[in-house]
Protein backbone atom coordinates (compact mmCIF):
# COMPACT_ATOMS: atom_id res chain seq x y z
CA UNK A 1 0.00 0.00 0.00
CA UNK A 2 2.02 2.81 -1.38
CA UNK A 3 0.50 6.04 -0.15
CA UNK A 4 3.13 8.19 1.51
CA UNK A 5 1.23 11.25 2.71
CA UNK A 6 2.72 13.36 5.50
CA UNK A 7 0.86 13.58 8.78
CA UNK A 8 0.76 17.39 8.54
CA UNK A 9 -1.09 19.57 7.85
CA UNK A 10 -3.92 17.10 7.32
CA UNK A 11 -2.71 14.52 9.87
CA UNK A 12 -2.91 11.88 7.17
CA UNK A 13 -2.20 8.31 8.07
CA UNK A 14 0.32 6.66 5.72
CA UNK A 15 -0.66 3.22 4.52
CA UNK A 16 1.64 0.21 4.60
CA UNK A 17 4.33 0.41 1.93
CA UNK A 18 5.70 -3.10 2.25
CA UNK A 19 2.65 -5.31 1.93
CA UNK A 20 1.29 -4.28 -1.46
CA UNK A 21 4.66 -4.66 -3.20
CA UNK A 22 5.07 -8.24 -2.07
CA UNK A 23 1.42 -9.07 -2.57
CA UNK A 24 1.73 -7.91 -6.16
CA UNK A 25 4.86 -10.00 -6.52
CA UNK A 26 3.06 -13.04 -5.14
CA UNK A 27 0.06 -12.54 -7.37
CA UNK A 28 2.00 -11.86 -10.55
CA UNK A 29 4.16 -14.94 -9.97
CA UNK A 30 1.08 -17.13 -10.30
CA UNK A 31 1.23 -18.43 -6.76
CA UNK A 32 -1.96 -16.59 -5.98
CA UNK A 33 -3.81 -19.58 -7.42
CA UNK A 34 -3.00 -21.43 -4.21
CA UNK A 35 -5.34 -19.15 -2.29
CA UNK A 36 -8.61 -17.83 -3.65
CA UNK A 37 -8.52 -14.04 -3.81
CA UNK A 38 -11.26 -12.61 -1.65
CA UNK A 39 -11.77 -15.79 0.36
CA UNK A 40 -12.82 -14.46 3.76
CA UNK A 41 -12.93 -17.93 5.28
CA UNK A 42 -9.20 -17.87 6.03
CA UNK A 43 -8.86 -17.71 9.78
CA UNK A 44 -6.75 -15.35 11.84
CA UNK A 45 -3.38 -16.85 12.85
CA UNK A 46 -3.17 -18.22 16.36
CA UNK A 47 -1.04 -20.64 18.32
CA UNK A 48 -3.44 -23.47 17.48
CA UNK A 49 -4.26 -22.53 13.89
CA UNK A 50 -1.43 -21.43 11.58
CA UNK A 51 -1.18 -21.07 7.83
CA UNK A 52 1.24 -22.84 5.52
CA UNK A 53 4.82 -21.90 6.33
CA UNK A 54 3.94 -20.65 9.81
CA UNK A 55 5.54 -23.60 11.59
CA UNK A 56 8.83 -21.74 11.63
CA UNK A 57 9.09 -19.05 14.26
CA UNK A 58 8.82 -15.59 12.78
CA UNK A 59 11.84 -13.32 13.30
CA UNK A 60 11.42 -10.40 15.66
CA UNK A 61 10.38 -9.78 19.24
CA UNK A 62 8.49 -12.27 21.36
CA UNK A 63 5.36 -10.12 21.28
CA UNK A 64 4.86 -10.66 17.55
CA UNK A 65 1.92 -13.04 18.05
CA UNK A 66 0.02 -10.31 19.87
CA UNK A 67 0.93 -7.77 17.19
CA UNK A 68 -0.13 -10.22 14.52
CA UNK A 69 -3.50 -10.70 16.19
CA UNK A 70 -4.06 -6.95 16.41
CA UNK A 71 -3.20 -6.50 12.74
CA UNK A 72 -5.61 -9.21 11.63
CA UNK A 73 -8.40 -7.85 13.80
CA UNK A 74 -7.92 -4.43 12.21
CA UNK A 75 -7.86 -5.86 8.68
CA UNK A 76 -10.85 -8.15 9.30
CA UNK A 77 -12.86 -5.20 10.60
CA UNK A 78 -11.99 -2.69 7.88
CA UNK A 79 -10.95 -4.73 4.82
CA UNK A 80 -11.68 -8.47 5.24
CA UNK A 81 -10.73 -9.30 1.66
CA UNK A 82 -7.12 -8.52 2.48
CA UNK A 83 -6.87 -11.37 4.99
CA UNK A 84 -6.28 -14.12 2.43
CA UNK A 85 -3.53 -12.12 0.75
CA UNK A 86 -1.76 -11.60 4.05
CA UNK A 87 -1.94 -15.34 4.58
CA UNK A 88 -0.39 -15.84 1.16
CA UNK A 89 2.38 -13.38 1.97
CA UNK A 90 3.04 -15.25 5.22
CA UNK A 91 3.37 -18.55 3.38
CA UNK A 92 5.76 -17.10 0.79
CA UNK A 93 7.90 -14.48 2.50
CA UNK A 94 7.81 -14.50 6.29
CA UNK A 95 10.21 -11.60 6.82
CA UNK A 96 8.26 -9.31 4.51
CA UNK A 97 5.06 -10.56 6.09
CA UNK A 98 6.30 -9.50 9.51
CA UNK A 99 7.16 -6.06 8.15
CA UNK A 100 3.66 -5.74 6.67
CA UNK A 101 2.04 -6.77 9.96
CA UNK A 102 4.06 -4.22 11.91
CA UNK A 103 3.17 -1.53 9.37
CA UNK A 104 -0.53 -2.29 9.77
CA UNK A 105 -0.31 -2.14 13.57
CA UNK A 106 1.61 1.13 13.33
CA UNK A 107 -1.19 2.57 11.20
CA UNK A 108 -3.76 1.30 13.69
CA UNK A 109 -1.98 2.99 16.61
CA UNK A 110 -1.72 6.28 14.74
CA UNK A 111 -5.42 6.16 13.96
CA UNK A 112 -6.22 5.50 17.61
CA UNK A 113 -4.11 8.48 18.69
CA UNK A 114 -5.79 10.68 16.08
CA UNK A 115 -9.23 9.60 17.31
CA UNK A 116 -8.54 11.16 20.71
CA UNK A 117 -7.34 14.46 19.21
CA UNK A 118 -9.72 14.90 16.30
CA UNK A 119 -12.57 12.38 15.79
CA UNK A 120 -13.57 13.89 12.43
CA UNK A 121 -10.04 13.62 11.08
CA UNK A 122 -9.80 10.07 12.46
CA UNK A 123 -12.87 8.94 10.53
CA UNK A 124 -11.63 10.64 7.37
CA UNK A 125 -8.22 8.98 7.58
CA UNK A 126 -9.70 5.58 8.41
CA UNK A 127 -11.94 5.84 5.36
CA UNK A 128 -8.93 6.91 3.30
CA UNK A 129 -6.99 3.83 4.41
CA UNK A 130 -9.88 1.51 3.58
CA UNK A 131 -10.38 2.99 0.12
CA UNK A 132 -6.67 2.95 -0.71
CA UNK A 133 -6.39 -0.64 0.51
CA UNK A 134 -9.27 -1.65 -1.76
CA UNK A 135 -7.69 0.18 -4.70
CA UNK A 136 -4.41 -1.63 -4.09
CA UNK A 137 -6.19 -4.96 -3.99
CA UNK A 138 -7.97 -4.26 -7.27
CA UNK A 139 -4.64 -3.34 -8.85
CA UNK A 140 -3.18 -6.58 -7.52
CA UNK A 141 -6.00 -8.47 -9.22
CA UNK A 142 -5.40 -6.54 -12.44
CA UNK A 143 -1.68 -7.38 -12.39
CA UNK A 144 -2.54 -11.02 -11.77
CA UNK A 145 -5.13 -10.94 -14.60
CA UNK A 146 -7.71 -12.13 -12.13
CA UNK A 147 -11.15 -12.48 -13.72
CA UNK A 148 -12.80 -10.82 -10.74
CA UNK A 149 -11.08 -7.50 -11.54
CA UNK A 150 -13.73 -4.92 -12.36
CA UNK A 151 -12.66 -1.54 -13.84
CA UNK A 152 -16.00 -0.04 -12.79
CA UNK A 153 -15.20 -0.84 -9.16
CA UNK A 154 -11.85 0.90 -9.53
CA UNK A 155 -13.51 4.00 -10.97
CA UNK A 156 -16.05 4.00 -8.12
CA UNK A 157 -13.28 3.78 -5.52
CA UNK A 158 -11.41 6.64 -7.16
CA UNK A 159 -14.54 8.78 -6.93
CA UNK A 160 -14.82 7.87 -3.26
CA UNK A 161 -11.17 8.81 -2.78
CA UNK A 162 -11.82 12.25 -4.27
CA UNK A 163 -14.72 12.76 -1.86
CA UNK A 164 -12.41 11.87 1.03
CA UNK A 165 -9.90 14.42 -0.24
CA UNK A 166 -12.68 17.03 -0.19
CA UNK A 167 -13.46 16.08 3.42
CA UNK A 168 -9.81 16.56 4.28
CA UNK A 169 -9.82 20.09 2.93
CA UNK A 170 -13.11 20.86 4.66
CA UNK A 171 -11.70 19.63 7.99
CA UNK A 172 -8.57 21.68 7.49
CA UNK A 173 -10.62 24.73 6.55
CA UNK A 174 -12.58 24.45 9.80
CA UNK A 175 -9.38 24.04 11.80
CA UNK A 176 -7.86 27.09 10.13
CA UNK A 177 -10.99 29.14 10.88
CA UNK A 178 -10.76 28.19 14.56
CA UNK A 179 -7.07 29.05 14.57
CA UNK A 180 -7.74 32.44 12.99
CA UNK A 181 -10.37 33.22 15.63
CA UNK A 182 -7.91 32.36 18.39
CA UNK A 183 -5.18 34.54 16.85
CA UNK A 184 -7.59 37.46 16.40
CA UNK A 185 -8.65 37.19 20.04
CA UNK A 186 -5.05 37.16 21.28
CA UNK A 187 -4.15 40.12 19.08
CA UNK A 188 -7.11 42.13 20.35
CA UNK A 189 -5.93 41.58 23.92
CA UNK A 190 -2.53 43.08 23.06
CA UNK A 191 -3.47 46.10 20.92
CA UNK A 192 -3.62 49.22 23.10
CA UNK A 193 -2.28 47.39 26.15
CA UNK A 194 1.39 47.07 25.16
CA UNK A 195 2.85 49.11 28.05
CA UNK A 196 0.62 47.35 30.55
CA UNK A 197 1.83 43.94 29.30
CA UNK A 198 5.45 45.09 29.49
CA UNK A 199 5.04 46.20 33.10
CA UNK A 200 3.31 42.95 34.05
CA UNK A 201 6.05 40.82 32.55
CA UNK A 202 8.79 43.07 33.99
CA UNK A 203 7.27 42.80 37.47
CA UNK A 204 6.97 39.02 37.18
CA UNK A 205 10.58 38.60 36.05
CA UNK A 206 11.97 40.91 38.75
CA UNK A 207 10.11 38.96 41.43
CA UNK A 208 11.81 35.81 40.16
CA UNK A 209 15.20 37.55 40.29
CA UNK A 210 14.61 38.84 43.83
CA UNK A 211 13.49 35.42 45.00
CA UNK A 212 16.62 33.84 43.52
CA UNK A 213 19.38 36.28 44.54
CA UNK A 214 17.75 38.57 47.13
CA UNK A 215 17.24 42.30 46.86
CA UNK A 216 20.42 44.21 45.91
CA UNK A 217 22.21 46.25 48.63
CA UNK A 218 20.68 44.33 51.50
CA UNK A 219 22.83 41.81 53.37
CA UNK A 220 21.75 39.14 55.77
CA UNK A 221 23.22 41.10 58.70
CA UNK A 222 21.09 44.09 57.78
CA UNK A 223 17.95 42.05 57.53
CA UNK A 224 18.06 41.07 61.24
CA UNK A 225 18.81 43.43 64.16
CA UNK A 226 21.92 42.53 66.22
CA UNK A 227 21.80 41.59 69.87
CA UNK A 228 23.67 44.78 70.80
CA UNK A 229 21.07 46.95 69.15
CA UNK A 230 18.36 45.18 71.12
CA UNK A 231 20.09 45.75 74.54
CA UNK A 232 21.31 49.29 73.93
CA UNK A 233 19.21 52.08 75.50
Amino acid sequence: MNLAWPLCPFQRIPTSRASIAFLLLALSSGLAQKISIGDDSVSTPSSSNRSVGAERELPGSSDFEQIEGEAFEFVKMHHPELVSLLQLLKAMREKEYETAIRDIVRIQKRLEALENRDPDAHQTELDAWKVQSKIDLLLAKAFARDKSFNPKSLRSLLKEQIEIQKRRYENEQRNLAKRQELIADQLQKLVGHEEEKVEQQFSTLMKRVDAKVGKPGKSKSESKPSKESKTSP
